[in-house]
């Protein structure tokens, strides 16, 4: 048999890096790819072909196979068939959205960031997310011999609201506690009266969004310079806040936030009041 024992993967570039890890925690791609995933960050981080295999439960033929792909193929490794190309993207809505409905959203969305870009227009985007003491990676590692459980138990969740712009000017709302349209409508007219100028905010078509009470507050808020941008029904490419939820739970809260949750509070009140300081997002 060939010793596999000792094999390490070249180095993988920091991004790459990334979307291996938004690969292996995703609810959308298979287990096998999430697997592969896992055993290529595991052979980038020092772990041998012996380990990798006990982790991932699998040979050490396999995982030597598995590097061997990354080698050749990149992310086209971490599919079955390789005449199938693996893109960056998430489980595709097409089949459920109206693509007319889409195609024209994105042009007047164009328009807004370019008067946005002219200054004549704040531009920003608005979601909910939430965040619990399950962890996003359900792993880390104290060294190599000695593996560091994550608690992963239920625990409360804290619901976040938040305001984003392309410049990282973030408005955040906090809750420990349901999110209803009473919370939803207060968090919308806090961040009118935060505003400096005509503002168009971005959000989806939740039903929250529609209700009586956020309804009626709509003219009052158009008075004092905000108004709201609907996108249509499975549309949320167009919604860029969502990039900032994946980089919260996937890149910037450290394993330490799920030992409690105190820590996570306490690191996640951090992370959101750094946002657009020590912590900030590039869009294209």
């Amino acid at each position: 048999m060939r010793r596999t024992g000792r094999k390490f993967i070249s180095p993988i570039e920091p991004l790459a890096l990334k979307w291996l890890s938004l690969i292996e925690f995703s609810d959308e791609e298979s287990n096998r790819t999430k697997l592969r995933a896992q055993a290529l960050r595991l052979s980038n981080s020092g772990y041998s072909i012996s380990q990798i295999s006990q982790i991932c439960l699998t040979t050490q033929e396999t995982v030597s196979k598995w590097i061997d792909g990354w080698e050749k193929y990149q992310f086209d490794s971490l599919i079955d068939k390789k005449k199938l190309r693996w893109c960056r993207g998430r489980k595709s809505l097409k089949s459920k959205r109206n693509e007319n409905e889409f195609r024209e959203a994105q042009k007047e969305i164009e328009i807004l960031k370019d008067e946005d870009q002219a200054n004549i227009i704040d531009l920003y985007y608005f979601d909910e997310s939430g965040f619990t003491g399950v962890p996003e990676i359900p792993y880390a590692w104290q060294d190599e011999d000695e593996q560091l459980l994550l608690p992963s138990g239920k625990t409360s969740r804290i619901n976040v609201l938040g305001f984003l712009n392309k410049q990282n000017d973030f408005f955040p709302c906090v809750f420990d506690c349901s999110v209803t349209s009473d919370i939803v409508t207060a968090c919308f007219d806090a961040f009118s009266r935060y505003i400096t100028k005509r503002t168009i905010v971005v959000l989806d078509n939740a039903p929250i969004h529609h209700s009586a009470i956020f309804k009626s507050q709509i003219g009052t808020w158009e008075e004092r310079g905000l108004f709201l941008y609907f996108i249509p029904k499975y549309s949320p490419e167009l919604n860029l806040i969502e990039i900032l939820w994946k980089h919260i739970k996937y890149f910037w809260l450290s394993t330490s936030a799920y030992k409690g949750f105190e820590f996570l509070k306490t690191e996640l009140n951090n992370i959101l009041a750094s946002v657009g300081k020590e912590f900030t997002i590039s869009f294209s």
